[in-house]
Formats: C-alpha cells, structure tokens, sequence
C-alpha cells in the first residue's frame, strides 16, 4: 500500500524567521541609503520585526478602522509572490511629509508628487529586500512596476484586487520610516501560496 502525502503546509522555524530578520536588516540599511540619495533627506528604514503568519489571520495586524493606502507588486523568478506595501491614511501622509522634507502635519492630501513619492520609496524598500533575499537563496527573483491604491477598507479581504491568487501564509515585515522625530510606520507583506512556503522551508 502507497503511503498518501501529507497535504499540510511545512511551518518556516524560529531559526529561519531569524534568518529572515537579518535579510530584513541588510534590506532596511541599503534603502536607507537609496532613500537618502533619492529625496535628498536623512530618511531611515528600520525593519522592527518579521512574522509568519496564516492569511486567515492577516486581518490581526491592523486594529483600525483606518482606510489603507497599498503599493504593490508581482515577484517572479524562484518563487512567485505578491508583495504588498501597506500604510493607514495617517501614516501614509507622515510619509509624504518625512519624503518631502516637510513639518509633521503639513499634507493633508496625496497629491501626484506625494503619490510619486510613495511608489517610489516603495519601491526602493521592497527592492532592497528582495534583493537581499535573492542573494540568500542564490536565486534570482524580480518584480513588476509597482502600483497604488487608495481607500482600501476591505484590504486584507480579498486579495485578487492586487492579483494575488491561492494564498495561503505570508511574511509580515513591520518597517518604520524615520526623519528626526517624525516616524511613519507601514507593513510590508509577502503573500505565499503553498508551493512558495513549501519551496522556502527547503531554501532557508
């Protein structure tokens, strides 16, 4: 009799998410330097920790009534994921006002350059990441031209809006942006399907 195979997701360990906060370091130090030279400010990337989480509990991650404001893209490459830049509305304009070198308060609104500004320290961020992880894994992954999104309340629902298919877990980085005393934080999600968590618990 052929024994059946197991049908459970394999879990990424303790000693892997470590190694995954260290990507997540190198990743935050090389977009402080983009960030730096781009917007011509002091701006600091601070990667405070990573999670792996179930989709079903995703939801957990923001206790706001907040809408959300989304950058994201399509990776391709050794593993196919969906990277997701998440900001609620007050973060997002601290965001604008620490790109723009502006007083804390000062945008009320995203305009065109705040919204260039945004797609552009995303990418940076995210880049930097992915980067940091292709040489871990010796792989090369890239990703598409990102993408904005306003007003998102049902954001971590449904997930096909950002062309994300079959997801079953993701990494969860908590990054903070710094200038002087000014902090925006945002989330950065990986969002995996099970034959992408199954492909890193092997790589790591």
């Amino acid at each position: 009799m052929t024994a059946k195979k197991s049908s459970k997701t394999k879990k990424i360990t303790e000693k892997q998410l470590r190694v995954l906060q260290e990507i997540g370091d190198e990743g935050a130090k090389t977009a402080s330097l983009a960030l730096k030279q781009m917007f011509k400010q002091d701006v600091q990337t601070i990667p405070a920790r990573v999670q792996f989480m179930k989709k079903s509990d995703l939801k957990k991650i923001y206790k706001t009534k907040e809408a959300l404001t989304a950058v994201f893209f399509n990776i391709s490459g050794g593993i196919d994921a969906t990277m997701i830049d998440l900001y609620t509305r007050s973060n997002v304009l601290k965001l604008v006002d620490i790109l723009m070198g502006k007083p804390e308060g000062t945008t009320l609104f995203v305009g065109e350059m705040g919204q260039s500004a945004i797609k552009e320290a995303s990418n940076i961020l995210s880049s930097s990441f992915l980067t940091a992880f292709s040489k871990l894994i010796n792989t090369q992954l890239s990703m598409n031209t990102p993408s904005l999104a306003f007003n998102l309340e049902s954001a971590l629902d449904d997930y096909s809006i950002f062309g994300a298919k079959n997801i079953t877990h993701a990494f969860v980085i908590e990054t903070e942006f710094r200038l002087k005393e000014v902090v925006a934080v945002g989330k950065i999600l990986a969002l995996l399907d099970k034959k992408s968590v199954e492909t890193l618990s092997k790589i790591l």
